[in-house]
Formats: C-alpha cells, structure tokens, sequence
C-alpha cells in the first residue's frame, strides 16, 4: 500500500518532475506509476514520498511542527481523514475544491508553492 502524508495529495497533483534530488525524483516517479494499481493509507509520519527526502529525520521530518500544519489545512480543505483511499477518488476530492486561492493558504510556508503556483497560473 502507497503510504501519503495529507499534504502529499495536492502535491502529487502538481508533480512535475522536480525535486530535492534526482533520487528524490525517481522515488516521486515510482510512487506516481504505482497510484492507479494501489490504495493510498494516510499516515501522519514519513510516508512512500519521503523516503529519499534530505529533509526526514527517522519517521518525522525535520520541520515536523511545519509540516502538520500542512498535513490538518489539506484535510480540512480537501477532505482527506482516513484511508484507505485510491488515487482517482483523491484527484476528484482535489478538482472538485481546487482553487489557486485555496492552494495558496493550504501550502502557505512550503518552499515549493511558487512552483505550483506557476503549474497552475500556466495550465
């Protein structure tokens, strides 16, 4: 089963082939070809994006306080509580509420927003 973090979902939508390192990227690609085959379980730890993160810390990240904060606003604004979930259902949760707006105050104080801010405003 595909282990993600709440804020994983939006950043899932978004992937674009950029990351913090080129194993980062193809750990983040694996995980992609693997969505429309298995269940995603939410966690509130390290999950199957994070493995090769230079940020994680054990099953934490190391800005751990920063990144629940992530994880309770994607809740609360896409509706991601409890797993199991499939990729199809969570990408249909994220269009039927997605807004640039609204992805700017659930990813406030996450260094990657202005990329998927950009992603966006292009698309």
């Amino acid at each position: 089963m595909i282990r993600f973090r709440p804020h994983h979902f939006l950043c899932t939508y978004n992937f674009r082939g950029k990351g913090y390192s080129p194993s980062f990227i193809t750990n983040y690609q694996q995980v992609i070809q693997r969505l429309e085959k298995e269940p995603i379980e939410i966690v509130n730890s390290s999950d199957s994006i994070c493995a090769p993160c230079p940020h994680r810390r054990g099953g934490m990240c190391q800005s751990e306080a920063r990144i629940r904060t992530l994880d309770r606003r994607h809740e609360e604004a896409f509706g991601f509580g409890k797993g199991p979930i499939f990729w199809k259902e969570a990408r249909a949760k994220i269009e039927k509420h997605f807004s640039i707006a609204l992805m700017r105050k659930t990813c406030d104080g996450c260094s990657w927003l202005k990329i998927c801010e950009e992603i966006n405003e292009n698309a």
